[in-house]
């Protein structure tokens, strides 16, 4: 039914221990997925021979030495029997809801991207997949101590094979690649599913490979000079990104800059497949407003930042007014 795709990390260390659980996890499916690890990197060839996994060697890769994902999805489609392909991080595990989500939406759509957020955890050592109870054991772990990632980070691309081409030549592992995926597809009018909630997508966290450091908000003195010297604003802090994280977000455009909130359709609790309802969250009307209607009212882009940079200018002078009243009384 579906061949995973992937290009893992050379394995050693705390590396070696998360992909060895992540490429268990998903050997262990039903269907019985065929599984594709491509590149030559430490312990690559020696890991799909012990697992019985398919390997390509040849791959092509930027001045750094590091995969470009349009090679990474030519050659993962091109190699696959399957009508249906994934490519999926090396550190995410997979559990029986996955396959279900998606043969729910192969049985309706005969184009779709599925894709979904996932949790972040901490596991440090090997998992045990002898023990009968290794999927319930993994759901405790998740429910004590997992954290849902925001929907920037998507970890994992489900479609049918051939559905894409002409990829720029993005460094994997770093930022934009994701987002120029749910762009393409959006802007092909493919349904796009969102299956967080039917799913529980397990994440082992790791340290980045993209970020050389953070900043506090208020150490950084001049916003826009930073930013435009490869920094970049991540929750309550500023990260400077590495040069090839700084390349990859110089090949995706803001109005190309999709998530998983972009979804059409989404499967909810009860596995039932449907069109995605707006909510009234604050920021998800946000991010509809700034990077997907713009996809189809372009005008509408610049015409909403600059209305959002006129809010945020006139609560800074409120505030501030509001700050020299204060002093005055004291």
């Amino acid at each position: 039914m579906i061949t995973f795709f992937a290009c893992p990390k050379p394995f050693y260390g705390h590396t070696s221990v998360i992909q060895l659980n992540a490429i268990k996890s998903w050997t262990l499916l039903r269907p019985a997925p065929e599984i594709i690890l491509v590149g030559d990197d430490e312990g690559v060839a020696e890991t799909c021979k012990e697992l019985g996994l398919i390997h390509i060697a040849e791959i092509d890769k930027n001045e750094y030495g590091t995969p470009l994902v349009n090679s990474i999805f030519e050659i993962g489609q091109a190699r696959a029997s399957q009508p249906i392909v994934c490519y999926i991080n090396s550190d995410i595990l997979l559990m029986s809801d996955f396959m279900r989500a998606v043969e729910t939406v192969v049985a309706r759509m005969r184009q779709f991207l599925v894709l979904g957020q996932r949790r972040d955890v901490e596991i440090k050592e090997a998992w045990n997949f002898c023990s009968a109870e290794w999927e319930t054991d993994l759901r405790k772990l998740v429910a004590r101590q997992g954290k849902l990632h925001a929907p920037t980070g998507i970890d994992f691309f489900c479609f049918p094979r051939g559905m894409y081409t002409d990829i720029p030549p993005f460094a994997i592992g770093r930022p934009g690649f994701d987002n120029w995926l749910v762009w393409r597809a959006r802007s092909k009018g493919v349904p796009i599913v969102d299956i967080t909630n039917a799913t529980l997508i397990v994440h082992q966290n790791h340290e980045s490979l993209y970020v050389i450091r953070k900043r506090s908000i208020p150490e950084v003195s001049s916003l826009k000079t930073k930013n435009d010297s490869g920094w970049r604003k991540s929750g309550g802090d500023w990260v400077e990104l590495a040069p090839e994280a700084q390349k990859n977000m110089a090949l995706l455009p803001k109005e190309q800059n999709l998530n998983v909130w972009a979804a059409t359709w989404m499967i909810d609790r009860k596995g039932r497949l449907g069109r995605r309802r707006l909510t009234l969250k604050p920021a998800y009307l946000h991010y509809q407003l700034k990077c997907v209607v713009p996809l189809y009212w372009p005008a509408f882009g610049g015409m909403y930042r600059w209305l959002v940079s006129v809010a945020k200018a006139m609560r800074q002078y409120f505030d501030l007014k509001k700050h020299l009243g204060t002093d005055r009384r004291h």
